[in-house]
Formats: structure tokens, C-alpha cells, sequence
């Protein structure tokens, strides 16, 4: 069964409150009026570095070590972890589209995102909180069928910046380039973490970060073993074992798959967004994330473009698209059309 990595703690049950689009513009909600144009890929000499050494989701995976992963966001919604995410920049989470639920979009702060602890009941010394200000959901991603994952991507502006330091062992990940492509091979190691259900069949999530070690896998095979999906493009790539046994799984996503580039052996780059698969740790069902060489263009043009024009409400914007009852957004609430 095909399904996404987040986790239901919806009474419905549903990975998201609903999908509703098949447009093709950009969907910017902001509650600040405030304009940062950021570089992404400015990539600093401390991005992608560690602050403890690692352990040799998450299914099949370990308990990961303190401060290991310093970019690892946990997203909260209602006091719920849903997902995770990645930082980008103190300002920025990278995360999964469908982490998103529509009918919050016009109420960011809704959305809550901590970093700095491996455990998401306890508020450690170091441990930061922030919530939304801002919600980009990719201009192609579709609210409305539940069965297509491309382009399932997403950016939160937090209210605040992060603090960056060692002491607060808070780190941003690395942005590869697109012509970074081919410093990422088929075999080669790469790292997913995450607050995901550990046995598929569990019903239960841990408290506790976990990760585990997963191979890129060849694109090709694993088209092949998603055929009968009908869904797998060039926008997500794949890791995992043939024999399965390792995987992400529900309450992963949104969280990042990170790897050494070959031309970098010091620095972590994040190359995927945990996104979707067949089961959890299935034989010959890798799992798929998002491809992040692939978005390097729409990120840049969207922090370069002026963000004054072309706004409606994002009342408008959702009533559009809902044939439910109107749904009424707060004062000041705007959808950008891009």
C-alpha cells in the first residue's frame, strides 16, 4: 500500500485534512509583512557539521546519539508531532508538502517547530521553539490526490530566527547544487533520522530521535518496483536495502536524508525529503523521498522576486478551491500568486 510518512494523529485519521489543488501557482501564506532574500545555497564553511559522533524511521534503525544531527526539526501541530523537517537557515524548515494541511495554511502559527533534542517530551537546556510565520507550499504539489507525491515539498519561516552556535547545538544542513548530482551514487551511504514508528504494524511513535544508515538506490529499479504505482518521477529519489528491513516509515516525514558528497567528506548534505512508500522496510520497496537537487530554481526565484504583487486573500484562494463550507481566514492572512 502506497502512503505517505506522516504521522495520523488527525480523529479522522487522514495524513492530511484534505486535498484540494490542481493549480499551478505558488502558495505563499504570510502573516509578517517582513522581506528576507536568502541564499540558500550560500552553503557556510559550519553548514552540514555534527556536534557529536554518530551511531552506526525509523524501521530497522538506532537510537541516534545526542546533538548528532543538529538541523533535525521536529514539526508539532495541536501539541502533536505530525513530521519532521530540516533547518535551513535560522530563519527557515524545510519539510514535506503533505505535512501541510490545507486549511491551515492561512494560520501558520498553528505550526510550532523545535530543534535541539532528540526527545520531544523534554525541554532540555538547549532545546529552541519557534512558531510559523510563513507557509511556501511548491506551486506543483496536488492537495487533491492522495495517491501523487511529486513535488512534495515545503518551506516554514519560523517568527524568530533559531540560534546557530555549539553551545545550543543547533546547526543548519547543506543544500546540494543541481550540479552537485553526480557526488551522490547509486550504493553510496546515506543517513535518514526521524521521530517515525519504529515497526510498521506499531501503533505507537517514540519520543526519541532515531536513525538509520540506508544506500541510495538505483532509480531505475526502483522505478520498476513502484510501476504498478504509476507515480514514481524524476523529482524523488530512492534509498534503501532489496532486502528491505530498513526504511522510514509513518512519522518521518518531511525529515531529511543527508549524505557526504563525494567532493566533501566533511560536511553533510541534505539530498531528500522523506516523502512516501510501499509499506515500511517491504523487500524491493526502497523509500522515496524528494529529490533536492531538483528544486534548487524554484527556491532561488522565489527568494529573488519581489512578494508585493499579485496577492489575494487567501479566504478567496480557499473557498476557490473547497467545495466544503466557506472557510474564513484571519484578518491580514494572504495567498501570493506566482
Amino acid at each position: 500500500m502506497t502512503t505517505t510518512r506522516r504521522r495520523e494523529n488527525h480523529q479522522d485519521g487522514s495524513l492530511t485534512a484534505m486535498k484540494l489543488r490542481k493549480e499551478k501557482q505558488s502558495y505563499d501564506f504570510d502573516a509578517t509583512t517582513e522581506q528576507n532574500l536568502v541564499d540558500f545555497f550560500a552553503n557556510p564553511n559550519d553548514c552540514g557539521k555534527t556536534y557529536e559522533g554518530m551511531n552506526t524511521m525509523i524501521v530497522g534503525g538506532k537510537l541516534a546519539k545526542e546533538y548528532a544531527w543538529p538541523w533535525q526539526v521536529a514539526m508539532f501541530e495541536d501539541g502533536e508531532v505530525i513530521c519532521g523537517g530540516s533547518l535551513i537557515d535560522p530563519w527557515w524548515v524545510m519539510t514535506a508538502a503533505h505535512c501541510v494541511d490545507l486549511l491551515s495554511l492561512c494560520n501558520p502559527e498553528l505550526y510550532t517547530f523545535t530543534v535541539g533534542s532528540i526527545d520531544t517530551t523534554v525541554d532540555t537546556d538547549v532545546s529552541q521553539e519557534r512558531q510559523a510565520s510563513r507557509i511556501i507550499v511548491h506551486p506543483k504539489y496536488d492537495f487533491r490526490d492522495d495517491y501523487n507525491y511529486d513535488n512534495d515539498i515545503a518551506l516554514f519561516k519560523m517568527n524568530g530566527s533559531f540560534t546557530l552556535s555549539e553551545d545550543f547545538k543547533v546547526n543548519t544542513i547543506c543544500l546540494p547544487t543541481g550540479d552537485m548530482e553526480d557526488q551522490f551514487v547509486v550504493g553510496q551511504n546515506a543517513t535518514v533520522t526521524g521521530w517515525g514508528k519504529l515497526k510498521s504494524e506499531e501503533e505507537n511513535y517514540p519520543d526519541m530521535l532515531y536513525e538509520a544508515n540506508v544506500p541510495i538506490y538505483n532509480w531505475t529499479k526502483c522505478d520498476r518496483s513502484l510501476a504498478g504505482d504509476d507515480i514514481f518521477t524524476d523529482n524523488m529519489i530512492c534509498a534503501g536495502y532489496e532486502k528491505g528491513g530498513v526504511d522510514a516509515c509513518k512519522g518521518d516525514s518531511g525529515g531529511p536524508l543527508v549524505a557526504y558528497p563525494s567532493s566533501n567528506t566533511d560536511q553533510y548534505y541534505q539530498i531528500g525529503v522523506v516523502s512516501w512508500g510501499n509499506g515500511c522496510g517491504e523487500p524491493n520497496s526502497p523509500g522515496v523521498y524528494t529529490r533536492v537537487t531538483r528544486y534548487e530554481d524554484w527556491i532561488r526565484s522565489f527568494f529573488n522576486t519581489p512578494t508585493q504583487e499579485s496577492f489575494i486573500f487567501a479566504n478567496q484562494f480557499i473557498n476557490r478551491l473547497s467545495r466544503r463550507r466557506p472557510y474564513r481566514c484571519q484578518v491580514g492572512c494572504r495567498a501570493e500568486y506566482k
